[in-house]
């Protein structure tokens, strides 16, 4: 279903239920919580797709650029590409 509104709402459950809840032991045992989701989605036709899919990394040191910055779909598209794989784990 293609329901913005809905998957804002999702987004934000998320945010509250799960991550605030990670990003606290995250801090408390000072590691790295990185986030990210499993497949990219068509926004025109809401299918599954193999687009790059954005991801997040957090740290409780972490500073800087973006901080207050909203994660639009709009801005994620505009991101560099880096391949998962070859991103060194702090």
């Amino acid at each position: 279903e293609r329901d913005p509104a809905a998957k804002v709402a999702a987004i934000e459950r998320a945010d509250h239920e799960l991550l605030a809840r990670l990003a606290r032991l995250v801090q408390i045992y000072a590691g790295t919580l990185r986030v990210c989701p499993d497949h990219g989605c068509d926004p025109r036709t809401g299918e599954h797709d193999h687009s790059p899919v954005p991801s997040v990394r957090w740290t409780p040191t972490a500073r800087g650029h973006g901080a207050d910055a909203r994660l639009t779909e709009r801005a994620v598209a505009a991101l560099p590409v880096h391949d998962a794989a070859e991103v060194p784990v702090e």
